[in-house]
């Protein structure tokens, strides 16, 4: 009976871990930063062009920071997103009034996740019309190494991923395992310590569970008086 009551629950663990798997992680961004004021325009046939390397999977949205004066709401903004190995494959277009990009001080452009993007190299593509410039900020040095800007230098912008829990996880214990000495530089050592914490944090709540339980049954039923009994 206790082995049946063991297979059950194993069976159930290796099912929640299927599902947890495979349910999207919670959104979180990647900054590049880098402020020097504007340092790149898009007009007419002038595009802004940044590469960059992508670490995680399940890439969503990417925002960038427009320096003023802004072009008029109407004026049309179109992002590209190119996937640049092994061939330049075109992963996302997206074309409409700069108005209905605008959040705040920044243009956040949306798409559907891109579960392949961990480790990927892309190219992101700003064009407008003719009608007025629409300036970047960034910077003039380059301070990524996983890419650079057309011109020179490095564009300011935020790449948000939503990706799924297992590949990103594992995207995460490989930034974590990059560039360390010895078995550190394998992220197995980081998934023993995670499942041990899990492990002992389960066992220590069982206890504590237990003993509650324990507790309440051992405490004596309260006496309740004959003349306040129904």
């Amino acid at each position: 009976m206790r082995s049946g009551k063991w297979r059950v629950g194993l069976v159930l663990l290796l099912g929640a871990g299927v599902v947890l798997a495979n349910v999207r992680a919670p959104v979180f961004a990647v900054r590049q930063a880098g402020y020097d004021g504007p340092v790149a325009w898009a007009q007419g046939e002038t595009r802004v062009r940044q590469t960059w390397r992508s670490h995680y999977p399940g890439l969503a949205a990417v925002i960038v920071q427009p320096a003023e004066p802004w072009p008029p709401d109407d004026q049309v903004v179109t992002l590209r997103l190119w996937e640049l190995a092994p061939v330049e494959v075109e992963r996302v277009r997206l074309s409409r009034p700069i108005g209905e990009w605008r959040v705040g001080s920044h243009l956040r452009f949306v798409f559907a996740p891109l579960d392949d993007s961990a480790g990927k190299t892309y190219a992101l593509e700003i064009e407008t019309t003719a009608d007025q410039p629409l300036r970047l900020v960034g910077t003039r040095l380059d301070l990524y190494s996983g890419g650079e800007m057309t011109g020179g230098g490095d564009l300011t912008f935020e790449a948000r991923f939503d990706g799924r829990l297992g590949p990103t996880l594992a995207a995460l214990l490989g930034r974590l395992s990059e560039g360390r000495p010895g078995m550190w530089g394998q992220p197995w050592p980081y998934v023993g310590l995670a499942l041990l914490y899990l492990l002992t944090l389960g066992a220590a709540t069982a206890a504590l569970w237990r003993q509650a339980f324990a507790g309440a049954a051992d405490r004596p039923a309260r006496s309740v008086p004959p003349e306040q009994r129904l």
